[in-house]
């Protein structure tokens, strides 16, 4: 049964007939146990009496609305009256043990089979047992099933010696299914109160708290079992107490359900009471059902909200709305609307939007709006020209977008328009300008593709000339080494000076037309790179041997904490051999006395190697242009510290072809620090 789909009405009248069938299997349940109880006391009374006669004694046992039977020590069957013959059948001077076996089986109401020794009365005759009210289930072998509540006692005599053992037993078979009934109508009642999600309660006349499902109580911060005996009025209160009080009383009488609203906990509760009728045509009990509907309360008022919200935005927007029928006549419009086409609102209520539109786009603008109203598209925008009231005429930005009914039908269109007319004047004398100067863009581009070609033609030249000049100056330095080593003659000490200044001067001019050549071939982008797998250590243990050797002259160490691993490179080893060089030599040139620090840092990515010098340094804001070709921070610099400010932007251009980095910054004490960073999988 869906008790989710029931009325109200039929709830209770279900309700009612649950409660009634409840009763009656109480009522039966009841009988049954104080009838057990007495007689299971008179079979005591007459085991343990001895002034009765047999005759006596049988005749009332066969009376008793109880089974009883009687074994003797070997377990035979000697007395049984008609109750026990019902069941069993005449089972007198049987042998309980044999019998068992060939009848019956007796269970344990879990369903688990008894042992042949665990058996009531056998306990009873063997261990002197006295079993009170133990429940079991015989099931015979000809399909008969009865539940039985036994009673035993063993009979002992003066000495304490075992002569036999009695067992009273009761049919409680309908008894079970009366309780079963009962439990089977508790689930029904809990499953319909479960099955309501509103608040439901049984009172009494006086407000007295009966039943209350579990979603009530839950709303009320309780459990059912909490509320049972509490008072309604303790937990809801009504607006009006004194006329609920009245109303009530003429619901009693009258039989009318009542209805109103109350407040518990801050929630709102629609509220309606159903009188409870029993067999006498009495109202004993009533039937509450309150529904929260806060939040019903709450949405109305935020609907409100909403709509006058809704209202103060649509009247102070800075872009103008209008609300059009499906004809496109204006329903509503706001005050913008009226600014930007010089009609009043008044005015605009007895036209159409068409009839403000220029002709020019009329056609457009009505396939649109049947496309809208046909749900071929959901919205649209256009730019269209608007007849001002004056006669001019008004660029409009327009946005259109159908408004649906509960049935997904279109009810009306909403319009949104923006005046663009300043847009557009701006829009024109852009256009204008662009055509005034794009002979001078065509102009500017035609000079920007010369600077490309001079400069390609400047790199092929310093390319080209670098060429010339290193052929003429390798010569030079050949002639300068073999007259240095005095084959021909041995020179003098002035002339030996003389031609050592000249080679070194050489060597310097060579240095400089490879860096010169070096840049050329990086601003082409024509450097190749020959990758191979570098030993790090031992590159850079090479490079500062060499290095020690050119700093005797000055009072300068050069350290380098070599690192406690073998650290392999795939790079190319000519070209990064050349940028150590060069930042070498830069700290060697402005370190004059001190020392100068080379490590190296490994990461999981990276790996970096720093030199950290005591020179001079370089000023903050000059250390964005040192990687530029040909920049000295100060001429001052050029005259004390030779060179033409070609190394670091060589060094630069290679170790970012190498994909990695290099940057300077100062230390806080003295000198720079130089970091070139390089990725493990270059």
């Amino acid at each position: 049964m869906n008790y989710k789909n029931m009325s109200k009405e039929e709830l209770i009248k279900e309700l009612k007939s649950k409660d009634e069938k409840l009763n009656e299997l109480k009522k039966i349940k009841n009988k049954h146990k104080k009838k057990a109880k007495k007689y299971i006391t008179n079979i005591k009374n007459l085991l343990h009496g001895n002034e009765l006669e047999n005759k006596t004694l049988n005749n009332i046992i066969d009376v008793m609305p109880v089974s009883l039977i009687v074994l003797d020590s070997n377990g035979d069957i000697k007395l049984i009256n008609k109750k026990t013959k019902n069941i069993f059948g005449n089972i007198l001077n049987n042998n309980i043990y044999e019998l068992k076996d060939n009848y019956y089986n007796i269970y344990s109401l879990d369903g688990s089979l008894y042992p042949k020794d665990k058996l009531p009365l056998l306990r009873s005759l063997n261990n002197k047992e006295y079993i009170k009210n133990e429940k079991v289930l015989i099931k015979f072998n000809n399909g008969n099933e009865y539940f039985i509540s036994v009673y035993c006692n063993p009979i002992i005599d003066s000495k304490g010696n075992i002569k036999g053992a009695v067992s009273a037993f009761q049919d409680i078979t309908m008894k079970k299914k009366a309780k079963e009934k009962l439990k089977h109508g508790k689930q029904m009642n809990d499953i319909i109160l479960s099955a309501i999600k509103e608040t439901l309660l049984i009172v009494d006349d006086k407000g007295k708290i009966l039943t209350i499902n579990e979603t009530g109580a839950k709303k009320l911060g309780k459990k059912s079992k909490e509320l049972k005996g509490k008072y309604i009025n303790d937990f809801i209160k009504f607006d009006d107490n004194i006329f609920l009080k009245y109303k009530i009383k003429d619901l009693k009488t009258k039989k009318i359900p009542i209805h109103f609203k109350g407040k518990c906990k801050e929630r709102t509760l629609d509220t309606s009471i159903y009188p409870y009728i029993n067999s006498n045509n009495d109202v004993k009990k009533l039937v509450v059902f309150s529904k929260d509907i806060t939040k019903k309360i709450q949405c109305e008022l935020a609907l409100k909200e909403s709509e006058e919200r809704f209202r103060k935005i649509f009247k102070q927007a800075y872009i103008g709305i209008s609300i059009l029928s499906k004809k496109g006549t204006i329903l509503d419009s706001n005050d913008t609307v009226s600014k930007i086409t010089g009609y009043s609102k008044k005015e605009l209520l007895e036209k159409s939007f068409k009839d403000i539109t220029h002709s020019d786009g009329v056609y457009k603008e009505n396939k649109y709006l049947e496309e809208l109203l046909m749900k071929k598209r959901q919205c649209f925008h256009i730019e269209k020209k608007c007849i001002h009231k004056k006669g001019h005429i008004v660029w409009l930005n327009l946005h259109c977008s159908v408004i649906n009914n509960e049935k997904g039908n279109p009810s009306y269109i909403i319009a949104a328009i923006q005046d663009i007319s300043k847009l557009k004047n701006y829009n024109l004398k852009l256009k204008n300008l662009s055509n005034k100067y794009k002979s001078s863009l065509k102009l500017i581009k035609e000079k920007h593709d010369e600077l490309i070609i001079a400069n390609h033609t400047k790199s092929n030249f310093i390319a080209n000339i670098s060429h010339e000049l290193k052929t003429p100056l390798n010569i030079i330095m050949t002639y300068l080494e073999y007259i240095l080593e005095e084959e021909e003659g041995k020179l003098n000490l002035e002339q030996k000076s003389l031609l050592a200044t000249a080679y070194k001067n050489t060597e310097r001019l060579k240095v400089m037309i490879d860096d010169m050549l070096d840049l050329s071939t990086l601003e082409s982008g024509k450097m190749k790179l020959n990758y191979k797998n570098v030993n790090l250590n031992t590159l850079l243990n090479k490079i500062v041997k060499e290095k020690k050797l050119t700093v005797k002259n000055k009072d300068l160490k050069i350290i380098f904490n070599d690192y406690s691993d073998e650290i392999h490179l795939y790079t190319d080893p000519i070209r990064l051999r050349q940028v150590i060089d060069n930042v070498l030599d830069n700290s060697i040139k402005f370190t004059d006395e001190g020392y100068i620090d080379i490590s190296i840092n490994l990461t999981k990515t990276s790996i970096s190697i720093s030199v950290i010098d005591q020179g001079i340094g370089i000023d903050n804001e000059k250390q964005e242009n040192i990687f530029k070709p040909f920049y000295q921070a100060d001429n001052s610099f050029f005259k004390r510290y030779k060179g033409v400010g070609l190394g670091l932007s060589i060094s630069k251009k290679i170790i970012n072809l190498l994909n990695g980095d290099i940057m300077i910054t100062n230390n806080k004490c003295k000198g720079c620090t130089t970091k070139i960073t390089l990725p493990l999988n270059t």
